[in-house]
């Protein structure tokens, strides 16, 4: 994966050509990290089985805790495209578990919960500065607007709890949110 520049395949303006499979629709899956792609490998195999979905994959480019993230999705065996090329192409649907440069894609972006510490309030953190409120992890009003607009189109959260907290943290995305339930959360984890 390393030195990828361009990728050719099943996506964007000439993915119809050669392709062996016809479909209709292309998701894009990002993963940020091991950890979120670990929560979106047990998303995606609820899409890959319907021969209409293209599904690639791409990581943007991220601080230290990325590491192991190429790896990762060559394990998986994964179309993956590279952040530059990804940020260019429209696609139906992005899927991601974390945040972070997704205001950059061409597609209307669903996010996941993924970890324990989802909808946790983070410690404090230390410096001289005044303390401030804190925001529970996962539902940061810094990681879901950007410029005035709500990055994702749908925010799935496991229980009412959790979509009343983004309701109280960020009324500007609670319309974004989707209580998708414990059941069905627990299933995707």
């Amino acid at each position: 994966m390393a030195g990828m520049d361009w990728v050719h395949g099943p996506f964007g303006p000439y993915g119809a050509e050669g392709r062996t499979c016809k479909y209709e629709r292309t998701v894009l899956v990002v993963v940020h990290t091991v950890t979120a792609g670990t929560r979106l490998a047990d998303v995606v195999p609820l899409l890959e089985p319907d021969p209409r979905v293209q599904v690639v994959y791409t990581w943007p480019p991220w601080s230290l805790v990325s590491a192991g993230t190429g790896q990762f999705l060559d394990g998986l065996g994964a179309v993956v495209v590279p952040w530059r090329q990804a940020v260019q192409v429209r696609f139906d649907l992005a899927i991601a578990a974390s945040y972070g440069l997704l205001e950059q894609l061409h597609a209307p972006v669903l996010t996941v919960s993924h970890g324990l510490g989802f909808s946790k309030y983070p410690p404090v953190a230390g410096g001289a500065g005044p303390r401030a409120p804190r925001e529970p992890a996962g539902l940061e009003r810094g990681e879901l607007i950007w410029r005035g607009r709500v990055v994702p189109s749908v925010i799935a959260v496991p229980t009412r709890r959790d979509l009343e907290c983004l309701e109280r943290w960020c009324p500007e995305a609670a319309p974004a949110g989707l209580m998708a339930g414990d059941r069905v959360m627990t299933a995707w984890r």
